[in-house]
């Protein structure tokens, strides 16, 4: 258990018909263990939203003509369907699919001079059910609606590390809609998406400073992006003949809801290909907040992929807390620390080498590695409980500097069912760190078994091995707030059971 598990309260390989993970996810489709069985072809990621679908199976016709039991008002009011001078493409026979997923997990961690009878325990179950409807290949609407529920938590909590510090309220179990899209093409030139949806900017497999559109930050060791999706107009042009494409955005999810027209955002984007390599620029414009620029770039080395991830923000957006100039003995506790104000652009970077080697006819092994540069982090863990007191703790965004390692081999020789995934980071601020070895079983064809094994390492209260002892501290409305004790991690263990339904 990291301090990001503490603070919060899944990839599913798709039956028949089913939207891959990574299709629903927004992610780059990695390619899948063979299983024992062979599974009926499932849809890409393009396939998923529309970028280069396969038709959809015609209709053996438009309509029947109304039988000879109709009267004549019957037959004029239901006759044949007409096209209208709009419609280009046949109707599906079968346009509306129905699915989901079901996620169980179990985990357990270890806490530092804690008996065993006292770990921290959860049991988090996850359940996606979509509405996926072609009626050509076109058009389609998608909807994803999302259940949680973990029968190791109270039914309603109220969580809050300190006394007046923001507590986060939660219900269980808990239902939210993650995507409700609708999507079209202009003449098959321009591509609209309207509606909640995925969208992940970035080329970094570990960080991602540049993807602006999400208002929550990825957790680099969950098994898929558990983030719901955001609310936008996505208006899509691909420049085939060059590999280049443009995007816009109407954001609806900005400084808070976008209820008035003022409150409505815009972002663009624009991919390149150049040669070997690929260039991303993009810009997010909203009321409430200052712009934000990225660029992101990837190219082959040789055998090894680079990529790198550059973004720029104004200092403005940004507090810094830093030991307070003087401390009121009175109130030691609100007096601390002091906020600041970052001045001018800061550049935060992320890049890393990816090498992927073929070492027999039919398995490949990935290795990479990355690193964060993050100026407007803390590079004292003292900070931390501050932090969460305030509420502005991020996790995996909270140190100045981050390096990563990460080794994926999907599917072993003679055990193409099987694939292994190892990470491990490093907040080099504090310094703490955390190593993770996840397994992948496929068997039965549907059903995917997991377990994973972590350890934490560094000195207690980093980020990744977070502990906490307060005594009780005098507060500035004049009452005492109670000692405070958190035991740091030292391992977590877990299983689960992923099946398509």
């Amino acid at each position: 258990m990291t301090l990001a598990e503490a603070l919060r309260a899944l990839a599913l390989a798709a039956p028949q018909d089913r939207p891959s993970e990574d299709a629903m996810f927004g992610e780059a489709p990695a390619a899948a263990p063979a299983d024992a069985g062979t599974a009926p072809a499932r849809p890409s990621e393009d396939a998923m939203f529309g970028e280069s679908a396969a038709p959809a199976a015609a209709d053996a016709g438009i309509a029947e003509a109304p039988g000879a039991a109709q009267s004549r008002d019957e037959a004029q009011l239901s006759g044949p369907a007409l096209k209208s001078r709009f419609d280009t493409e046949e109707t599906a026979s079968d346009p509306l699919k129905i699915g989901g997923t079901l996620y169980l997990r179990a985990q357990t961690t270890w806490l530092d001079n804690t008996p065993p009878e006292k770990w921290t325990f959860a049991a988090p179950a996850l359940l996606d059910a979509y509405l996926d409807a072609r009626p050509n290949e076109r058009i389609r609407g998608f909807a994803l609606a999302r259940l949680r529920y973990d029968p190791s938590l109270p039914g309603q909590s109220t969580t809050s590390f300190f006394p007046g510090a923001p507590a986060a309220t939660s219900t269980n179990p808990s239902v939210a809609l993650d995507q409700l899209w609708i999507k079209f093409d202009v003449a098959k030139t321009v591509f609209v998406t309207a509606g909640r949806q995925k969208v992940k900017w970035g080329t970094g497999r570990l960080w991602q400073p540049t993807d602006f559109l999400n208002n929550t930050r990825r957790d680099p060791l969950a098994p898929f992006d558990q983030r719901l999706g955001i609310n936008a107009v996505k208006v899509h042009v691909p420049v085939e003949s060059l590999g280049w494409n443009f995007y816009g955005f109407g954001l609806l999810d900005n400084d808070g809801p976008a209820s008035v027209l003022g409150k409505v955002g815009g972002a663009l984007r624009a991919e390149f290909v150049l040669g070997q390599t690929e260039l991303g620029l993009d810009g997010v414009w909203v009321k409430g907040r200052r712009p934000r620029y990225g660029v992101d770039l990837s190219s082959a080395l040789g055998p090894i992929d680079a990529y790198v991830d550059v973004a720029f923000r104004d200092g403005h957006d940004f507090t810094v807390w830093k030991p307070g100039s003087s401390i009121d003995p009175t109130r030691p506790f609100d007096t601390l620390y002091e906020a600041t104000t970052p001045e001018g652009i800061q550049v935060m970077v992320a890049g890393g080498l990816a090498w992927t080697v073929s070492y027999n006819e039919k398995n490949t092994l990935t290795v990479g590695a990355e690193y964060f540069y993050n100026p407007v982090g803390t590079d004292s863990k003292s900070l931390y409980p501050w932090l969460l007191y305030q509420g502005t703790y991020t996790p995996f965004y909270a140190g100045k500097h981050y390096a990563g390692l990460f080794v994926i081999a999907p599917g072993l020789p003679d055990l193409p069912w099987v694939t292994m995934s190892f990470n491990a980071l490093l907040n080099a601020s504090d310094p703490s760190g955390i190593v993770r070895l996840d397994a992948f079983f496929r068997v039965l064809t549907y059903l995917q078994l997991e377990a994973f094994v972590s350890a934490n390492v560094g000195g207690a209260g980093g980020e990744f091995r977070f502990g906490l002892d307060l005594p009780p501290i005098p507060l500035g409305d004049g009452t005492t707030s109670p000692a405070v004790h958190v035991a740091p991690p030292n391992a977590s263990a877990g299983v689960g059971l992923r099946i398509s339904i």
